[in-house]
């Protein structure tokens, strides 16, 4: 009987793959760790489609985390110690490049500290890898909205259009848990 358990616990080794995470475009916000302002990454795909806070996964783009200032960095561990992370940053992920136009806009949803906010974004292609873009952007007041860019994808993977023309998108988004 203890040999019959014994082979029930043994595994035999198998071809592990390694789990391969791609994507082909990164899109990364961040302002000052110190900030208690809630700052959005809003993306618009080329099927009309929005990845935002209230919808963070479309297709093939995914808004990894809704950074909130200091509302969301506080964590609570098992034997109920608070640890404070002050990071802001917020990352959206295009895993399958689709062909037409993207649309990146930053929102300041809800405004706390006085004074302008500096939010820095970047857009890199990550196969082969190439910076697209990099910039910073003030935002200074509640439902601020500023385009960061709008390019375009070809069909061979590559930005062949780029433009900083306004284009809002908070207006299209259907309203969620932070209503505007």
């Amino acid at each position: 009987m203890l040999l019959l358990i014994a082979l029930c616990l043994i595994k035999p080794e198998t071809n592990k793959k390694e789990i391969e995470l791609k994507a082909e475009y990164m899109i990364t916000m961040e302002w000052p760790n110190e900030s208690r302002d809630d700052v959005d990454l809003l993306v618009k795909t080329p099927m009309n489609e929005f990845v935002y806070y209230g919808n963070r996964d479309v297709k093939s783009v995914s808004l990894d985390r809704d950074d909130r200032g200091t509302l969301n960095d506080t964590i609570t561990l098992e034997d109920g110690t608070k640890v404070i992370i002050k990071e802001n940053w917020e990352h959206i992920t295009i895993r399958k490049a689709i062909k037409g136009e993207y649309v990146v806009n930053v929102l300041m949803f809800y405004k706390i500290d006085v004074g302008v906010t500096p939010i820095k974004i970047k857009i890199e292609k990550l196969n082969p890898y190439r910076l697209i873009y990099s910039t910073t952007i003030d935002l200074s007041r509640a439902r601020e909205e500023k385009t960061v860019l709008r390019f375009t994808i070809d069909d061979n993977n590559n930005v062949t259009d780029r433009t900083t023309i306004p284009y809002s998108i908070k207006n299209k988004l259907k309203p969620g848990r932070r209503n505007f």
